[in-house]
């Protein structure tokens, strides 16, 4: 209703309006006028109302205001799947070049110590990482030490080792002697 106890109609619309775009907004009032129309249409009102209204008339609008809330939700929803679709064709171009490029490297790298250091650089990049690593395993087999990184201190390259336990990232991966993803340990 356009006349309410703490606020007026048009003013609730604004403000349920700017908790959700989404909002139907049904102006039901018994004291219309080309004002209070004008403003409903401003504030995307679905329907202007006077009273005394119909209940099937209202329970018509109503239904109405639900089914395009209801199309708008699943307009929304497929612009969501649209843009994860578009990104993720951009991450595969990413990794399909990083992949190409990385072949092309591999044929032409002075050592193995500069392209694996060129790889770090690569999978960090290619996959938006803050931290990128290569681990050896030492000849103890007990422990692994860093041969490349990127966003850690180059200090740690040939010197920094890590024992591969259950609470370490080398030691998720270590036992399935595998690559894998461990996003609970970032």
């Amino acid at each position: 209703d356009l006349r309410l106890p703490d606020m007026d109609g048009m003013e609730l619309a604004s403000k349920l309006h700017e908790l959700s775009g989404m909002t139907e907004v049904v102006v039901l009032t018994g004291n219309a006028s080309l004002e209070s129309a004008g403003a409903a249409m401003r504030e995307h009102s679905v329907v202007y109302l006077v009273k005394p209204v119909d209940v099937k008339q209202l329970l018509t609008v109503a239904s109405a205001a639900s089914e395009r809330w209801q199309r708008r939700k699943v307009e929304e929803r497929l612009r969501d799947t649209d843009e994860q679709f578009k990104r993720s064709l951009e991450v595969r171009a990413r990794q399909q070049g990083a992949v190409a490029w990385l072949g092309n490297r591999a044929l032409a790298a002075g050592s193995i110590a500069e392209l694996i250091n060129e790889v770090v650089e690569l999978v960090a990049k290619t996959l938006d990482l803050p931290y990128s690593s290569i681990l050896e395993r030492r000849s103890d087999g007990a422990s692994l030490v860093y041969r490349a990184c990127t966003g850690w201190k180059n200090v740690m390259v040939g010197q920094t080792s890590v024992a591969p336990t259950e609470n370490t990232e080398a030691g998720y991966t270590f036992p399935g002697n595998q690559p894998m993803l461990a996003p609970h340990l970032a």
